[in-house]
């Protein structure tokens, strides 16, 4: 996460935790734009029209009318962020309740220790009757979802990670299987296989190592990086090509295509293994 979005998520924890205290005490939320004090760690109303008149005069404001003025400020993401925090939150442990509206959120410390909420049933025993029936009923159902501790990340295994790397490069999408990573390793497992394979299917050849020709030699490291196919294609004599065909330069860019993608394929799952994604 970047600085930006760090002092993005800062100030919106404080919030959470000013509007649970507020609430708290009896006193209201009011829907506005609030200011980051970072000196004091705290969010301030926004200035008023003689403040900003003052700050800078250029600017005609009308009734109703709000200006901020926060030169550090960061922006998140509204949706990217609570998908953030949700994932975060089940690989650390937590338990992520949908679905359920939020009745108490309690704090320690200055920090969320816990949200309290009730899930809504399902069948008769949940819909009741009756107002106190449905009450018993929400309060039976009430959950407490805890905040867990945060633990510390595990540190990135390399050798992990070369070996995914060195996985999906001898045969296409097997990487990405061995992490765990069921769809995307299908995907890649089926579709460049069968896109190198169309390439020898169009007459496409295989470029040799020539140091002498470096475009060539880079076609070739293009081929090398369709892994096992296409060691299986070069000792058993395809991709020899045939220029007159029709379909030749379609062939090139069918087997140099996928051996380019595979390439990125390993970088994935090199990430994936690291736990950049």
């Amino acid at each position: 996460m970047d600085l930006d979005r760090h002092r993005v998520v800062r100030r919106f924890e404080h919030e959470l935790v000013r509007q649970a205290e507020l609430l708290r005490t009896g006193g209201r939320v009011v829907q506005e734009t609030r200011l980051w004090d970072a000196a004091a760690g705290r969010t301030v109303s926004m200035r008023s029209k003689e403040e900003a008149h003052e700050l800078a005069p250029a600017f005609q404001l009308q009734d109703g009318e709000a200006f901020a003025w926060e030169p550090e400020s960061g922006h998140a993401d509204p949706s990217g962020t609570a998908l953030a925090y949700s994932t975060r939150a089940r690989e650390l442990g937590a338990q992520v309740v949908l679905e359920s509206p939020a009745l108490d959120v309690e704090i320690r410390g200055g920090r969320v220790a816990a949200v309290r909420g009730w899930r809504a049933g399902r069948g008769s025993g949940a819909a009741g009757s009756g107002g106190d029936m449905g009450r018993k009923s929400r309060d039976s159902r009430r959950d407490r979802v805890a905040a867990t501790p945060p633990r510390p990340a595990p540190a990135p295994d390399a050798g992990r990670a070369w070996a995914a790397a060195a996985l999906a490069w001898i045969i296409p999408g097997v990487g990405h299987l061995w992490l765990g990573r069921r769809q995307k390793g299908l995907i890649f497992l089926v579709a460049l296989p069968v896109m190198f394979a169309i390439g020898l299917w169009l007459e496409g050849r295989l470029s040799p190592f020539d140091t002498g020709h470096p475009l060539i030699l880079l076609t070739a490291f293009a081929d090398l990086g369709n892994g096992l196919p296409y060691l299986i294609a070069s000792a058993a004599g395809l991709g020899e090509g045939r220029v007159v065909a029709a379909t030749f330069e379609y062939g090139n860019t069918f087997t140099i295509v996928s051996g380019l993608l595979n390439m990125l394929v390993c970088l994935d799952a090199y990430d994936v293994a690291i736990g950049r994604k």
